[in-house]
This record gives structure tokens, sequence and C-alpha cells, in this order.
């Protein structure tokens, strides 16, 4: 019956004309009619011209024939020949913006003194060469403004006009912003000079209504010749002073940096503002903000130790960017993701073992569980045994899985440099101890109970605690019966060890 099939009142009812290849001959006529979803898979119920037999059409063919008109017009708002811009203006409710290019560089007319910042404006020029919207919401040969109004575009958001030549012809183009079309998605409605209305992405959307500070220069400050920089995050303090053409920790203990931080430490020649806040520097605003008690601090130092300034950092956000401050800077601003990143970054040497060791040369490895006694691994020839245990029957594939990941280990981060209880991380009563030569690793408890990250240390060397990933744990933190298992996934080969290092160097 067609209403099991929701083909008594089809939602599509189409008719389609097929033209004949060979010449002379009729059009062909078709009519499909789309009926209900299937209840327990993808698909729709369809029936073809009057036949009374029941196919099922996949989505995309579902998709294809739902089509409205609009779906099937061009998309394309702004044309992908660039032009060679003289002159860019903004007007509407999101504010004025005239700027001329001059063979200097950008110079802003309105508001005046606006210091422009050119990578900000040259990534949303480039982003709107052969701009097309996400669908075609309207179209009309000619539009009157009380038909844009339901887009927001008879009173836009922002009218941008560029201004330039193309081919050394003189050119204008035109791209009005509208209302918000999707707020969860933050799509907006746009328009150029033409009779398409779409969708733009938010990404684009957000820039094209922003305020006039976010095209403001973006460099915070600019500090030459940092020698020494400290940080304090999370109750510790770390002090790094460039030595010898290289950084090094030299308080609370002496330990190598991770390369990394050179970058980090470098951005501050320019440091960039990854968004401006339109709010001054005030214990008022701090407060606001989480800055009255930064979760970081940078301080960062001449030769000499004359200051040069400090950066501070409130919480990160959800979108992964931080409220910052810098000394005597000219407003708040914020970090952007990745610069937050970076400012919070551990940026001790994270090798556990550094230089790694060549796991092909372990011969003996002893493993302490805490629900279990200790067991040890031996290499006999080429296979792995397990001592006083003749029936155990190790993979050896599994063995070097294991040396790998311990050969390979790297840090989280560190919790303390030196020190610390070992009953506050579980380290006194250790979930798993490995014993490789001198070094023995603990494995502590869960960082969290939301995290199956642990804390974890060297024995008898001073390496303060620090944190490993879950995966980490997995490969390392395994009892006996699992030795005799397949490995998890094929081991990397460990990177040769260097020329004249210890076997078995401790971690650090």
């Amino acid at each position: 019956k067609a209403k099991d099939f929701g083909l008594d009142k089809p939602i599509l009812d189409s008719i389609i004309t097929l033209k004949p290849v060979a010449p002379g001959k009729p059009n062909e006529i078709k009519r499909i009619r789309l009926g209900a979803q299937l209840a327990d898979k993808s698909g729709s119920y369809a029936r073809f011209d009057e036949d009374q037999s029941v196919v099922v059409l996949d989505p995309a063919a579902v998709v294809s024939l739902s089509a409205n008109a609009n779906d099937y017009l061009s998309r394309n708002l702004l044309p992908k020949e660039k032009l060679s811009l003289t002159r860019v203006a903004r007007s509407g409710k999101a504010g004025e913006l005239v700027i001329e290019k001059l063979p200097a560089g950008w110079k802003t007319l309105k508001p005046e003194g606006l210091a422009i910042d050119g990578s900000t404006l040259s990534y949303l020029l480039e982003s709107l060469d052969g701009l097309d919207a996400q669908s075609a919401d309207g179209w009309q040969p000619t539009w009157i403004q009380a038909d844009l109004a339901k887009f927001g575009l008879d009173l836009p958001e922002a009218t941008w006009i560029f201004e330039g030549t193309l081919n050394g012809k003189p050119l204008k183009r035109i791209l009005q912003v509208g209302k918000v079309a999707d707020p969860a998605r933050g799509t907006r409605f746009a328009r150029a000079d033409g009779p398409l209305v779409g969708r733009i992405p938010p990404e684009i959307a957000n820039k094209l209504v922003a305020p006039t500070l976010f095209f403001q220069d973006r460099i915070v400050a600019k500090v030459p010749g940092i020698r020494e920089a400290k940080v304090t995050s999370a109750g510790r303090a770390l002090t790094f002073r460039f030595e010898s053409d290289r950084w090094k920790v030299t308080q609370p203990v002496q330990a190598e940096t991770d390369p990394s931080l050179a970058a980090w430490l470098g951005q501050f020649g320019q440091l960039r503002a990854g968004e401006w806040l339109a709010k001054k520097d005030t214990p008022e605003e701090r407060k606001a903000l989480g800055l009255d008690k930064p979760v970081t601090r940078w301080e960062l130092f001449a030769e000499g130790g004359k200051s040069l300034g400090s950066l501070d950092l409130a919480a990160p956000g959800l979108d992964g960017f931080s409220v910052a401050a810098f000394t005597n800077g000219p407003s708040l601003f914020k970090l952007d993701a990745v610069q937050t990143r970076q400012a919070q970054s551990e940026y001790r040497i994270r090798q556990v073992f550094d230089p790694p060791f060549d796991p092909t040369r372990v011969r003996r490895i002893t493993i302490t569980p805490a629900d279990s006694k200790p067991f040890t691994l031996l290499q006999v020839g080429t296979g792995w045994f397990v001592e006083a245990e003749p029936a155990a029957k190790p993979d050896p594939n599994t063995v070097k899985e294991t040396l790998t990941a311990l050969s390979n280990l790297r840090l989280v981060r560190f919790v303390t440099d030196k020190g610390g209880k070992p009953a506050d991380y579980g380290l006194d009563k250790p979930f798993f101890a490995l014993e490789l030569g001198a070094n023995r690793l603990l494995l502590g408890k869960p960082v969290s109970d939301a995290s199956k990250d642990r804390y974890a240390t060297m024995e008898g060397v001073d390496a303060g605690v620090f944190v490993i990933d879950e995966r980490s744990v997995e490969l390392l933190a395994r009892p006996l019966a699992r030795f005799a298992l397949p490995p998890k996934e094929a081991p990397t080969p460990a990177p040769a060890p260097v020329p004249g290092a210890a076997g078995f160097p401790g971690g650090g």
C-alpha cells in the first residue's frame, strides 16, 4: 500500500524530461515520487512512473532530487581575479574605516591616527578573493530595499568597497554583510553588487563586521636583548639564562631546555596580540578579567639583571585564547591559542632518558606491579625469558615495544623540579616500577579522577616529579601476563645512541 511507504502523500513529486541522444526521437517523460525515510537504515522509499513497485533511494540521490531552484545557482560572490588595490573603505553599523595603499604600505584616513596591522588586513583581503557563499538564500536581477530587509541588508552591518585596477583598468567591488543567518553556526547573509544573497562563514563574516580596533597594529611590545627569563605558573618558578649560545635552566635546578624555548622568547622581539581588548590596564580591569592573580607570568631581563618587562596571562577561555597584559602596554589584549600554549608549555627538556638508550642493547629489566610480585625479563640469545618462571613465554615484540616506549619516553610536564613528598603523588607505594640498570622509574597515582595520566619520578635521582601521558602508561605498566600477548602497535625504532654516551643515562 502506498500509505505504508509514505507514497500516498509524497514529500516530492517530480517530472523529469529526458532528451534523446538520437535525433528525431521524442522526449521521454519520467515521474519520481519520494516517500518516507526508512526506519532502520538510511535511504527513502520512492516510486517511478505508475509502476506499483517501491524502491529505496540512497541519501545522496534524495538530496539531489530535493534541491530547490536556489540550489542550482552559482554561489560565487566575488571574482577570483585579484585587484591591484588602491583603496579600501568600510561603512555601516560596524564602524567607518578608510584605508589607502601607498608605496610604503597601508595608510588610514579614517579613523585618523589608526595604525593598520598589515598582516591582519592582508589575510582578510586574501580570504575574499573568489569568495563563495555556503548557500544561495535569495536571487533577484534587481533588488529593492524592502526585499533585502529580511537578510539585514537594507541597513547592512558593514558595506565594504574595494577600489583598484585589473589589467590596468580601474575597477570597484562591493560586499555587503547583513544579519546573522544561523546563530548556532555564526553564518551571516552577504551580497556583492549582484543578484545573489548567500551565507558566508563566521571566520570571514566576524572579521568583516569586527570593531575598528580589530585592524589596529598588533605589536604589543618590542623587547630585544633578553638574556634571562623567569616563568611562574601553577606554583612553580623556573629561571632560564642564555649561556654559551643556548638557553639553560639555572633555578631551582641546573637542567637543559627544550629547543622550542628559543622560539617562544624570540617572539618578544615583536610581541603580537592575537586580539586587542578595548580595556585599559588598570587594577579594576585586571581583577575583572582574572589578571589580578595571573595563572602564568613571564619576567624578562637584560644582561646584568635589568628588567625588560613582564607578561601576565589569565586562564585560557574555551577558544584557547588568554587575556594578557604586558608592562606599560597600550591596553589589555588576548594571546591566541597557539601563543597561549607556548606561554604555558613545559620548557625543561622533556626526554626522560636523554639521550635515548638503545633498546636492542638491553638484556635485563625488572618490573614491579603494585598488586603482585616483581618479575625480571631476561634476554638469552635472541629470545626473552622470565627469571625463575620457566613456564612464562614473553612475546619478544611486546618486550621490544615496552623498551622502545621507555627509551623514547617524554614527560608531559614537571610538577616539582626537585623534591616533593612521594605520598602526595602516590610514589611512596608505586603503581608500577621499572628498573633498568641503575635507573628505576616509578609510576604513581593518576593526576585526577578524570585523567589516566600519572605522576612519575626517577628513584634516587633528584629529578622532581613529572607527569606521563595515558598512552605511555599503557605501554609501560604491563603485568607479567600481558607480555605473553602481541604488542599493541608496531614499535618505532629508537634513535641511535650518541657515540660515547652511557648505555642507560638517568632522567632529567
